[in-house]
């Protein structure tokens, strides 16, 4: 990574891209998460965790581990988002 903050810039906008297309409504995230984390736990854990970290590096207090943990993080929602298929919500 000879650019951690782009790097995360950019793993976040996929990931936002990937769940948006897969039907997940990103404006509500929050109260979609709920429902999720009954059978996805520690997808949302990790989506948690990467956007708290993508938002302490935009302040430019984040540590290069935290980067390198967001970075896993991204990569754990990447290859758990295929599978995912979303449910209308009532």
């Amino acid at each position: 990574m000879d650019d951690p903050s782009g790097t995360i810039r950019d793993a976040d906008r996929l990931i936002v891209e990937i769940m948006t297309a897969r039907g997940y409504p990103m404006a509500d995230f929050e109260g979609w998460a709920e429902d999720l984390s009954v059978d996805h736990r520690l997808v949302i854990s990790h989506y948690r965790t990467a956007q708290q970290i993508a938002a302490k590096q935009e302040k430019r207090t984040v540590t290069t581990e935290e980067l390198r943990r967001a970075v896993v993080c991204y990569r754990e929602l990447y290859e758990e988002l295929p599978e995912w298929h979303l449910a209308p919500r009532s």
